[in-house]
């Protein structure tokens, strides 16, 4: 435990947050926030979930995605979008939804 005025240690979380090396077919839960949905941000994100029944599109607003991805699924999108002078604003990884062997 630390004291009042003393930071928090942020160490255990690196330790058990990092998925840099998961290349498990396990789904997680995103959160990605784009300048503006498009016909092509449509397009980027299928042609990135189609590997898959479980990966999808949840549920989206005129500037933002919730899906459903393998976690290698994210960085490849990204890309895409930059690679596309599509501004990407946040991702947020919400949580793993489902493990698949």
């Amino acid at each position: 435990m630390h004291e009042h005025n003393d930071p928090p240690d942020y160490r255990y979380l690196y330790l058990v947050a990092g998925t840099p090396k998961d290349y498990s077919n396990s789904i997680y839960q995103f959160y990605i926030e784009l300048a503006e949905i498009t016909e092509l941000t449509d397009e980027l994100v299928t042609s990135r979930l189609d590997h898959s029944e479980y990966c999808q599109v949840i549920s989206k607003t005129p500037t933002s995605y919730l899906l459903h991805a393998c976690i290698q699924d994210i960085p490849d999108l990204i890309r895409d979008f930059g690679a596309n002078n599509i501004a990407v604003y946040q991702v947020i990884r919400i949580a793993k939804i489902l493990s698949l062997p």
